[in-house]
């Protein structure tokens, strides 16, 4: 195993006001490339789960737990409202087993090859108690589903690089959805309430998986062969590492994160 610590002529103006034209007409980049991506897993190869192995492991945390910040939702009294309890940040948590929990681990390399079937629903990310759930979302690119469960206005802040970023205020209770068409990690915010921070991840194939309370993981199913596993933490990062894949086996893949001069 591997571990990275890581000029127009009259011709071409004609042309470029019938594409204008074109676009004009309800044409969507975002769905060509879903469609244009469709087309091409069609030609890739099926996963046989008969030779398929996996990989697993933990995220360990290395050094002193940062303190988890309350919430201050003082400025909305609908929000400060829907709790009893104190709200934490969810940036930095590590588990009572020394474990980091909200860490994306995905297959970087060694599925090129491959296709996974498409999700049966679209994948939801709803706003509830004025905070995001789940923190860290994963999916395909398609549709996300994003929710108001709230009896007060949020906006929907999705800041992407490669796919088409937006800014959409959402009133109170609603549903919109948006697509996304590349794989790329999209901080998500909200303007209104500035404390309301999430991530998801449009991963390449569905062999990804965020850490929960124990800060493990399983990715399968794999064909036999080499891959590239990368980790990813919103505060510290990300590392990688390069496991062998055999048939009815799991390979092992553990990570340390930690705090800086940890």
């Amino acid at each position: 195993m591997n571990i990275k610590t890581l000029p127009f002529t009259g011709t071409a103006l004609i042309l470029s006001a019938t594409l204008l034209i074109a676009g004009c007409g309800g044409g969507d980049d975002e769905d060509l490339e879903l469609t244009s991506a469709s087309t091409q897993a069609a030609a890739k190869k099926s996963v046989d789960p008969a030779s398929a192995g996996s990989v697993a492991g933990k995220i360990a945390f290395k050094g002193q737990a940062p303190k988890m910040n309350v919430l201050d939702m003082g400025a909305d009294a609908v929000c400060q409202g829907l709790h009893k309890e104190q709200v934490r940040d969810q940036s930095v948590v590590v588990n009572g087993n020394q474990t980091l929990k909200n860490v994306v681990v995905s297959v970087k390399k060694g599925l090129e090859e491959y296709a996974y079937p498409a999700p049966v629903e679209s994948p939801m990310l709803n706003q509830s108690g004025c905070v995001y759930e789940p923190h860290i979302l994963i999916m395909t690119p398609g549709v996300l589903k994003i929710k108001n469960s709230d009896n007060t206005l949020h906006n929907v802040n999705a800041q992407a690089k490669s796919n088409k970023g937006f800014n959409r205020a959402q009133p109170m209770p609603s549903t919109i959805e948006e697509k996304f068409s590349k794989p790329e990690m999209v901080p998500f915010k909200c303007d209104v309430h500035p404390w309301m921070r999430a991530y998801v991840a449009v991963v390449a194939h569905p062999v990804a998986a965020a850490t929960g309370d124990d800060g493990s993981f399983t990715l399968t199913p794999l064909p036999p062969g080499q891959y590239v596993i990368e980790a990813w933490h919103e505060k510290f990062g990300s590392q990688e590492m390069t496991v062998t894949v055999e048939t009815g086996k799991t390979a092992e893949a553990n990570f340390t994160f930690g705090a800086p001069g940890a």
